[in-house]
């Protein structure tokens, strides 16, 4: 029948999701990488060329080694550190300095911090710069510092640009002033045997104190070859060479040893205007320092992009304070002509609220490519649950096309949208979307194609046959409801249920706050037959924690996973992930089915952050989409998203001296509202392998920006955010849709703020994840490297007391 009908297609039999393979589906190519578009450095960075215009960035005044890792990861190769001048009564109270001699220097130390501590502090945790020396040297990074990053990462060494802060007379006689230059000779010294001696893929920049007029006034020659940063009036140090220099290389007068041309945001459109000066024949990026708003590094791209100057092709880095994930969607302002191959920030859909994201792979085991897009939402007009579909033919980065939408009904009536989830990597031989309703209903919908475009359509196939599925899974009294699909019920034994081709039975996990304010973990088994009816059953009911507030909940099916090596049992079994708010506070667990207790454990429970509407949404990677073996060591991701977040990394935490930006609010902290523990709006995401997400719950480890396995940031400003993490041919990309930001007043801990929307607008946001494959080869102690006893997130920042030997005899 079906090949009769496709000499004349028939808009209600083509079922998209009966046989995918004859109905001829387009390429949609959504997520692979542009073709027009090419790296010019290894394919795991972010930086691309656009033409002839590269656009990256600098991570600025990120002292706390221990986040380094994780930037490492994501994708940065340009880092900018604050030697500290301090004295040697304030050395002496430094933890990383005792513990690396047993006499501290008579002339004090460089401790990393960009705002100068207190004499009288009590902070004894200051990262110094010897601590840099052994984290570039260190054998676990060498993939990234040592000779095989010339391979990995080809070009342009990674690059740490030293900004000399708290100097005394830079060029002056004193005693103080020849401590401060001997301090630097040795730090110079030892620098550069170590590059030598490893061979390392890194290089040391000049800036702060020892650049500007001090180079020409007194270091023309000093630190040979240290190139030095320029910036136009001479920044920290200015000096009676620093206009000339703009357009001389004079190397009598040191003026060469200026090379990357460092501006101000608001100096940037004048620098331009002159045509950068000598700067374009320079082999650095130029290099704007500061800006967080998007509407600002915008504008910035577009004064590099239309500057009368020739293309300058090594490009443009930003020296950011926020989230480089934040970054990459901030500079992907479609209006603009240079953009990110593999980021998007773009306002999709006007006067709606509440988006949910679905990404539906259209063939089998080609979840890089072929994606649908479906966003379901709620419309102003008429307040009724919508949905819109997208493709994207030449991946993120391009244009989005709306190739369908509709309304969500059902065969009751209208359904308020709070989740969404496919079928196909939860029971075999079915596909479908099972989409929940915030009345407790589940409803299931296929997707069918009308010549070129698509719609749902009332049912899914469970096991090669259709079903229509519109249950009621409300227990009376429930204040809050989200479920998913756990399996086709093998987890529980039931002697009358006998499966047939008529009537089937399938297990659905649900999460709901209570009329006793309880917060449960059910599991229900529906029995379903073709001709219609269900019969739902709950089969267990089990309490998580009471809820004094719930501020949004979230579940999701992991199909059948193992507690984390040597933690709990190594039994595989039916499992979900968790998380939901309670009065500002953000929790996440993992639980599994106990078939001999016929009820869940909950294997791991646990705070992490400050924040309201959370989501959780999971990835498992197919052996066959594995690259090189290095994803199917461990095959399943975890994605946790929630609003109104501690935005970790701004302007403010990361130059303060009074705490490193590492030390986070914690559970304990003060209410929830309270400014310190959350940015108006923040949106928060957190990612990992299963098992060292898992392994931070037990831990009972808030999610931070500072631990080498679980990445976590901030990503933009906004409201409800619903995320999906998509794996492509190398690493994964994030793609998240929210409600714009509608903000009137700047983010009081500097966020970064996106550009404002008018109210009830959908934002879809997207970005190249770090990478977390990479994992698996590196000896960090995250995803199948992982062994008992491992500190997930351990700081970097403590040594012991060199007894002998050296950096590179260890290595």
């Amino acid at each position: 029948i079906i090949l009769r009908q496709m000499a004349a297609p028939s808009r209600d039999v083509l079922l998209l999701w009966l046989l995918p393979g004859l109905l001829g589906y387009p390429s949609l190519d959504a997520f692979a990488e542009p073709e027009v578009e090419r790296n010019i450095f290894n394919e795991m960075n972010f930086e691309k060329e656009i033409g002839s215009f590269r656009v990256g960035w600098q991570e600025h005044s990120k002292n706390d080694i221990r986040g380094w890792p994780q930037m490492l990861l994501k994708g940065g190769r340009s880092f900018k550190i604050d030697p500290n001048f301090q004295s040697k009564k304030f050395c002496m109270k430094q933890e990383n300095v005792k513990k690396r001699a047993e006499k501290v220097d008579d002339r004090g130390c460089f401790v990393l911090n960009h705002d100068t501590p207190d004499l009288f502090s009590n902070r004894p945790d200051y990262n110094t710069t010897d601590d840099m020396l052994d984290f570039i040297a260190d054998k676990k990074y060498s993939m990234y510092f040592g000779p095989e990053a010339k391979e990995n990462f080809p070009g342009v060494p990674f690059r740490f640009a030293l900004c000399f802060k708290n100097s005394p007379s830079a060029c002056g006689a004193s005693k103080n002033s020849e401590n401060w230059r001997g301090l630097i000779d040795e730090l110079y010294e030892s620098a550069q045997k170590l590059v030598g001696e490893l061979d390392l893929h890194v290089e040391f920049v000049l800036d702060g104190d020892v650049a500007g007029g001090n180079i020409c006034n007194c270091f023309r020659d000093r630190w040979r070859p240290w190139v030095s940063t320029y910036i136009p009036g001479g920044g920290q140090a200015p000096g009676s060479c620093i206009n000339d220099a703009f357009n001389s290389t004079n190397s009598t007068l040191g003026y060469d040893r200026y090379q990357i041309l460092n501006t101000r945001s608001s100096s940037f459109e004048w620098a331009a205007s002159q045509k950068f000066g000598r700067f374009p024949s320079s082999s650095y990026p130029y290099q704007i320092y500061e800006p967080k708003d998007q509407s600002e590094i915008s504008q910035r791209i577009s004064d590099f992009v239309s500057a009368p100057a020739p293309p300058h092709s090594p490009g443009l880095d930003f020296a950011i304070n926020i989230d480089s994930a934040m970054f990459e969607v901030y500079a992907s302002d479609e209006s603009k002509a240079a953009k990110f191959a593999r980021s998007w920030s773009k306002k999709i859909i006007a006067n709606a609220f509440q988006p949910i994201l679905l990404i539906l792979p259209v063939e089998d085991n080609s979840l890089w490519e072929n994606n649908l897009i479906i966003i379901f939402y709620t419309s102003r007009a008429g307040l009724t649950s919508s949905y819109s579909i997208f493709e994207a033919l030449n991946g993120i980065g391009s244009n989005l096309t709306l190739v369908g939408s509709g309304s969500i009904e059902g065969n009751h009536g209208g359904c308020n949208v709070i989740s969404a989830s496919s079928l196909d990597q939860r029971i075999p031989n079915s596909k479908g979307i099972i989409i929940r309703c915030d009345s407790g209903r589940l409803v299931a919908y296929s997707v069918r194609k009308v010549y070129d475009s698509f719609e749902l359509v009332p049912g899914a196939i469970i096991k090669d046959h259709l079903f229509q599925i519109d249950v009621s899974l409300d227990i009376q009294g429930d204040t809050g409801v989200d479920a998913d699909i756990m399996s086709d019920c093998p987890i529980v034994r039931d002697v009358e249920d006998n499966p047939s081709d008529d009537v089937i039975s399938i297990c659905t996990a649900q999460l709901a706050v209570n009329k006793d304010r309880n917060l449960v973990l059910r599991l229900w088994k529906i029995r379903m037959g073709k001709q219609g009816g269900a019969i739902t059953e709950v089969l267990s009911d089990k309490v998580i924690q009471t809820v004094s507030y719930s501020q949004g909940l979230s579940i999701c099916s992991l199909g059948y996973t193992s507690s984390p090596i040597g933690e709990g049992s190594t039994e595989s079994a039916s499992s979900v992930a968790l998380t939901w708010a309670d009065s500002g506070t953000v929790y996440a667990s993992i639980a599994r089915w106990n078939n001999s207790d016929e009820d869940f454990a909950v294997d791991a429970k646990a705070f992490i952050g400050h924040g309201k509407y959370p989501k959780v949404s999971h990835l498992k990677i197919p052996y066959e989409a594995s690259v090189d073996d290095k994803m199917s060591k461990e095959s399943n991701l975890l994605l946790l998203t929630h609003g109104w977040g501690y935005c970790q990394n701004t302007e403010p935490r990361n130059k303060a001296a009074s705490k490193s930006v590492c030390e986070i609010p914690r559970q304990s902290s003060s209410a929830p509202t309270n400014e310190s523990n959350h940015s108006q709006g923040a949106l928060i995401y957190s990612y990992g392998f299963l098992s060292d997400v898992e392994r931070k719950l037990r831990k009972n480890e808030p999610m931070t920006a500072c631990d080498s396995c679980v990445m976590h940031g901030a990503y933009g400003l906004g409201g409800v955010p619903s995320a999906k993490i998509l794996l492509r041919k190398k690493g994964f990309s994030i793609l998240g849709v929210h409600e714009g930001y509608t903000g009137t007043s700047g983010d009081p801990q500097e966020c970064g703020e996106p550009k404002k929307q008018t109210e009830d607008t959908i934002v879809l946001s997207a970005w190249k994840a770090a990478d977390i494959h990479m994992l698996n080869d590196l000896d960090w102690g995250c995803g199948s490297n992982h062994k008992q006893g491992d500190l997930i997130g351990a700081s970097n920042n403590t040594v012991e007391k060199k007894t002998g030997g050296s950096r590179s005899e260890s290595w």
